[in-house]
């Protein structure tokens, strides 16, 4: 693969548009991106990324705001941008307006906003740690979790 090849990839990402989308599919997806951009996050991230990061995890915390989705998603995409995957990140950040719209269609109880924030903490402490097997580890519960939530709404 050449370097003009590479850099014509950055063409290609509206290919990679999300238009209808199973539940399976989204599970997939964001089972690689966010779990592959969380460890190479724990390996790549700077200070300036955790403090991103926690920002938005104490933007998260008002959990009374109207755009606890949106907040809930910015974590995510600040993650993988931490990754310095370009790839990744272009691709969470197509995923990201699907999830924005299937946050805002749920109704999270304050129990399962609370259960969100508690595991983007942990995800943020083995950030910390720069632990990619924890960060790992700790993205799977949370995207368990996530896709439980939501597969529950879709009964």
């Amino acid at each position: 693969i050449t370097e003009k090849c590479l850099q014509s990839l950055g063409d290609c990402f509206p290919v990679f548009a999300i238009e209808k989308l199973s539940f399976e599919e989204l599970k997939e997806a964001r089972d690689v991106i966010q779990i592959m951009g969380s460890q190479l996050a724990a390996q790549r991230r700077t200070e300036e990324d955790l403090a991103r990061i926690y920002s938005a995890i104490s933007s998260a915390q008002d959990m009374h705001t109207c755009d606890f989705s949106g907040k809930l998603v910015n974590f995510q995409v600040e993650l993988v941008k931490a990754s310095y995957n370009k790839f990744l990140l272009a691709n969470i950040t197509s995923i990201a307006r699907t999830l924005r719209m299937v946050f805002l269609k749920l109704n999270l109880t304050d129990d399962i906003k609370k259960e969100y924030i508690d595991n983007m903490e942990n995800i943020y402490e083995s950030l910390t740690r720069q632990d990619h097997l924890k960060v790992a580890t700790d993205m799977r519960m949370c995207l368990n979790y996530c896709n439980g939530v939501i597969h529950e709404v879709l009964r």
